[in-house]
C-alpha cells in the first residue's frame, strides 16, 4: 500500500504484507525478540501494537542513536509512500532488516525502494524527530485519554490499544466522503476556513498565519492581527477550538519553532482539497450566471480598422524602411507620418505598436525598425485564426508586458521570489518571461504551499516553482478566455463582472497546482502568489479590475474583439474566437470540466479549436496599380509595394505613388 494516505484501506493490513515479505526464519527471529506468541505475521503485529513501548524499547535497544536510526526516523516521517533506499549504507540496511523494519532487497516490490508502514510510525512517532501531518504521526504523540476522545467524537471503536485506534481514525478520516460528515458537525460551512487555509499552506503552518489569536487564555496579547475586533476574534477561537476538538487541526508546539504551529492531517487534505474545488465552481458559475443576468444589447459603430491588415501595412512601411526608432520606441515623427496616412481611421497607436513588437511583426536594429519575411504565413492567417493565434501566444506569457502590468499584484507574485529567479536565470543566459517584469506584493504578503524563505542554495527547487508558477499564470488566462467564449456575442458586459470572473479563474489555477502537495506529499513547493482564499482582498480585487482594463487595452481593443463603453463601466464583446487551442502537450480535460462545472452540465460538448488551420482565403483583383488591396497575400503585397511609398491606408486599400 503506497498510495497517498487519502486512499488507504487498511493500515493493518499494510503491517501484514510488510511482515509477510521476511521468510519464516527472520519471522522467527522477529517473534522471540519482541515476544510474540508465533511467527506468524498477523500475531508479530499485533504485539507491535498492542505493547508499542516495548517494541520501541527493542528498536532503541538495538539501534541505539547509530545512521540505522537516522535512517529510520527518514523511513517513518514518510511512512506508506515509497522511499529510494539505496543510498542507506548497507550495515544500516542489515540492522533495520534484522528488527523487521526493512524488507529484504529482493522482496521489495519497486527497485531500490521501501516503506514503513503507517503503525510503525504510530508507535515510533515520540521518539520521532520534525513532524510530518499524518494521523499515526500526530496522533502517536498524544495519550490514550486524547486519542480515545477523537474516536468518540465519530464512533470509532476504542476497544483495543492506543494505536490500533490511531490506524482506524487514520482509515477513517481518509474515507473520500469523511470530510461531508465533518462539515454537518460545524455550526456553518464557513467554520471549515481554518482548515482549508491550512491546507493552502502546504498542510502545516504558523497557527498565527490561520488565527486571529495565539494563546488559548484569552489574555489581551493573544491578538496577533492589527486591528483585529474582538467578536471576529471570539468567533475564530470558537472555530478553532472546534476543529480541534473533532480532530480535523492540530496545534503544535516546536523547539524550533518561535510560534505554535497549526497542521492538517494528510488524510483529509484530498477530501478537504476536493470540497474547496467544488465550492469554486459553484462561486464561478454564480458569478458567470451574474454576468450573464446584467448583460445588454445596444447598438455600436463598428470599428474601421483590422489590427492585421494595419500590420500588414506596416510591415510594408518598414521593410521600405520609413520607420525610425529611438530609446526602444517608434519616433515621434514616426507616429506623426503614420497618422498622417490614416486620415480616416481613429487608431491608438501605442498598444498597436507595443503588440507588433511583442510579436516581433516589427524589430528594432538600432535606429531602424525592421520586418522579415518570416512573419508573412502568421499575417495570412484567416482573421478568426489569427485572433486565436495572438490570444494563444498572449496565454503562454510570450506578449503582454503592457497588457499583464497589472498582473503581478492581482495574482500576488512574490517580489522577492521574482527578483531571486530573474538572477539564475540572466545567469544561465535565459531571459525574463513579460510577468517576471511586473511589480507583485512583498514576500511576507503573500504565498500558498509551503512557505519558505528565499535562499541562495535553491536554484533547482526555483525552477521547478517556476513550471508551477508558469502554469498557474497560463491556466488563469485560458480558464477566462474559455469561460468568456461562453457569453453571448454582441452585448455589454460589466467590467467588474468580468473582472470578477478573471479573480474567480485565478482562484481555479492556484486551487488546481496545490493539488501537486497532495498527490506528492514529499514535495515542498512553495506557490509565490497569493492562496486563493485571500485573493478577494481589495489589494488583489482592484489589480484585477486594472488588469482586465489592461487587457483590453493592450490587446482586445487592438485585436478588435473588446470596446470599452464611453462611462467605462462596459465591455462589449466579441466572443466568437475567444477559445485558444490548448498549448503543447497540454491536458485538455480540466478545460472542460471547469466549463462543464460552471454551466452546470456534464455533457457539454466543448469543442476546442485544433491548430491554425490553412491560410487559405480569397485573393481579391485589382485593376489600378496605385490602389492595392491591404487582403492580398502577405509576399504579394511586399512585392506590390517594392520600391514604391504608400501615401494613405484607408483600412482596406493601400494609395501608392
Amino acid at each position: 500500500m503506497t498510495q497517498p494516505l487519502h486512499g488507504h484501506t487498511s493500515h493493518f493490513a499494510s503491517l501484514l504484507e510488510h511482515l509477510g515479505a521476511f521468510e519464516q526464519t527472520r519471522r522467527e527471529q522477529l517473534a522471540e525478540l519482541y515476544g510474540a506468541s508465533s511467527a506468524e505475521p498477523v500475531d508479530i503485529a499485533l504485539q507491535w501494537c498492542r505493547h508499542p513501548e516495548a517494541f520501541a524499547s527493542v528498536v532503541k535497544q538495538q539501534i541505539g542513536d547509530s545512521a540505522a536510526w537516522s535512517v529510520l526516523e527518514q523511513l517513518a516521517q514518510e511512512h506508506d509512500l515509497p522511499v529510494d533506499v539505496d543510498w542507506v549504507d548497507a550495515r544500516s540496511q542489515k540492522a533495520l532488516a534484522e528488527l523487521g523494519l526493512l524488507k529484504p532487497s529482493s522482496q521489495r516490490r519497486s527497485e531500490g525502494a521501501d516503506w514503513v508502514p503507517g503503525a510503525v510510525a504510530a508507535i515510533l512517532a515520540p521518539l520521532l524527530s520534525g513532524t510530518r501531518p499524518t494521523i499515526p504521526i500526530l496522533l502517536g504523540r498524544r495519550s490514550q485519554a486524547q486519542v480515545e476522545a477523537i474516536a468518540e467524537q465519530w464512533g470509532i471503536p476504542t476497544d483495543n490499544s492506543k494505536i490500533e485506534t490511531i490506524l482506524r481514525i487514520s482509515e477513517a478520516f481518509a474515507q473520500p466522503e469523511f470530510i461531508d460528515h465533518v462539515l454537518d458537525r460545524l455550526p456553518h460551512p464557513d467554520w471549515i476556513a481554518g482548515a482549508m487555509m491550512t491546507l493552502e499552506l502546504g498542510g502545516i503552518c504558523y497557527w498565527r498565519e490561520v488565527f486571529g489569536h495565539e494563546v488559548e487564555d484569552g489574555s489581551t496579547e493573544d491578538n496577533v492581527v492589527p486591528l483585529m475586533r474582538s467578536d471576529e476574534r471570539d468567533e475564530q477561537r470558537l472555530m478553532a477550538d472546534r476543529l480541534l476538538d473533532l480532530g480535523v487541526l492540530y496545534k503544535l508546539e516546536d523547539d524550533t519553532a518561535d510560534f505554535s504551529l497549526v497542521a492538517l492531517p494528510e488524510e483529509l487534505w484530498f477530501g478537504l482539497w476536493s470540497v474547496g474545488q467544488s465550492w469554486l465552481y459553484d462561486w464561478t458559475s454564480l458569478t458567470f450566471s451574474d454576468l450573464e443576468d446584467v448583460a445588454v444589447r445596444q447598438s455600436r459603430e463598428p470599428r474601421e480598422w483590422d489590427v492585421q491588415k494595419v500590420f500588414k501595412w506596416l510591415v510594408c512601411e518598414a521593410r521600405a524602411e520609413r520607420l525610425d526608432a529611438f530609446d526602444g520606441a517608434l519616433t515621434e515623427d514616426s507616429l506623426s507620418e503614420l497618422d498622417r496616412k490614416t486620415p480616416k481611421l481613429d487608431i491608438d497607436w501605442q498598444p498597436v505598436i507595443d503588440m507588433a513588437f511583442d510579436l516581433e511583426v516589427l524589430e528594432m536594429r538600432g535606429a531602424d525598425v525592421v520586418a522579415s519575411s518570416k512573419v508573412f504565413d502568421m499575417l495570412d492567417l484567416p482573421r478568426a485564426v489569427f485572433v486565436r493565434e495572438i490570444l494563444g501566444v498572449w496565454v503562454l506569457g510570450v506578449v503582454g508586458t503592457a497588457t499583464d502590468e497589472a498582473m503581478g499584484e492581482a495574482i500576488g507574485l512574490d517580489d522577492e521570489w521574482v527578483e531571486h529567479l530573474a538572477a539564475i536565470l540572466q545567469e544561465y543566459g535565459e531571459g525574463l518571461a513579460p510577468w517576471m517584469l511586473t511589480e507583485g506584493v512583498p514576500h511576507v504578503e503573500t504565498g500558498a504551499g509551503c512557505l519558505r524563505e528565499v535562499e541562495e542554495d535553491d536554484e533547482e527547487l526555483m525552477l521547478l516553482e517556476l513550471g508551477l508558477t508558469n502554469t498557474c499564470l497560463c491556466l488563469t488566462k485560458i480558464h477566462w478566455l474559455d469561460l468568456l467564449s461562453l457569453l453571448e456575442t454582441d452585448e455589454w458586459y460589466s467590467v467588474q463582472g468580468l473582472s470578477d470572473l478573471l479573480q474567480m479563474s485565478a482562484s481555479h489555477a492556484i486551487f488546481s497546482q496545490l493539488g501537486h502537495i497532495i498527490q506528492d506529499p514529499h514535495s515542498n513547493y512553495y506557490f509565490p502568489v497569493q492562496r486563493p482564499s485571500l485573493l478577494s482582498l481589495p489589494i488583489h480585487a482592484e489589480a484585477f479590475e486594472s488588469w482586465v482594463r489592461d487587457i483590453v487595452d493592450g490587446l482586445l481593443g487592438p485585436l478588435g474583439v473588446a470596446e470599452l463603453s464611453a462611462d467605462g463601466e462596459r465591455l462589449w464583446l466579441d466572443t466568437r474566437n475567444l477559445r485558444v487551442a490548448s498549448p503543447p502537450e497540454w491536458p485538455e480535460e480540466p478545460r472542460m470540466q471547469l466549463v462543464r462545472e460552471v454551466l452546470a452540465d456534464p455533457e457539454f460538448d466543448f469543442v476546442l479549436p485544433e491548430g491554425n488551420g490553412a491560410s487559405l482565403h480569397t485573393v481579391p483583383e485589382f485593376d489600378d496599380e496605385d490602389v492595392v488591396p491591404i487582403d492580398l497575400p502577405m509576399d504579394a503585397l511586399d512585392r506590390a509595394c517594392h520600391g514604391r511609398e504608400v501615401v494613405e491606408f484607408d483600412g482596406k486599400t493601400l494609395r501608392l505613388r
